[in-house]
C-alpha cells in the first residue's frame, strides 16, 4: 500500500488532479479539514473530466456521525462513513473490500 498524505481538502484535490488516472484506489477523507472540507473535495473530485473520478471509492472519516451529516456525505458522493475513533479492523476491511481484496458481511 501506498500513501499519498494531504492534510487540507484543497490539498487532496490537488494530489487527485495531479494523479495518473486509476493510480488511486481509495481516498480517505476526513470531514473537517482546513481550506476546503471534505464534502466539499469530495464534490470537487467527482465532478473533474476523468474517468475514475466518478468511480474512485472514497470514505468518509469524521466524530460526528449525525443522521444529517450521514446524508450529505452520501449525498457528496462518498461511498461509505467510518466513524471516529476508528475501528482499525472496520478500517482494513473497508480499504479490502472497496479494493476488491476481500468480501465481508460487514459491507
Amino acid at each position: 500500500m501506498v500513501v499519498i498524505e494531504a492534510t487540507t481538502g484543497q490539498e487532496a484535490i490537488e494530489r487527485f488532479q495531479e494523479s495518473d488516472i486509476n493510480e488511486i484506489s481509495l481516498i480517505l477523507m476526513d470531514i473537517h479539514m482546513p481550506q476546503t472540507n471534505g464534502i466539499e473535495a469530495c464534490q470537487t473530485i467527482r465532478a473533474m473530466d476523468r474517468p475514475d473520478a466518478k468511480t474512485v471509492p472514497i470514505i468518509a472519516l469524521t466524530g460526528s456521525g449525525s443522521d444529517e451529516q450521514i446524508a450529505q456525505i452520501h449525498k457528496a458522493g462518498m461511498n461509505r462513513h467510518l466513524g471516529k475513533p476508528v475501528d482499525k479492523h472496520q478500517l482494513m476491511n473497508t480499504i479490502n473490500y472497496y479494493c476488491g481484496k476481500k468480501k465481508t458481511d460487514e459491507q
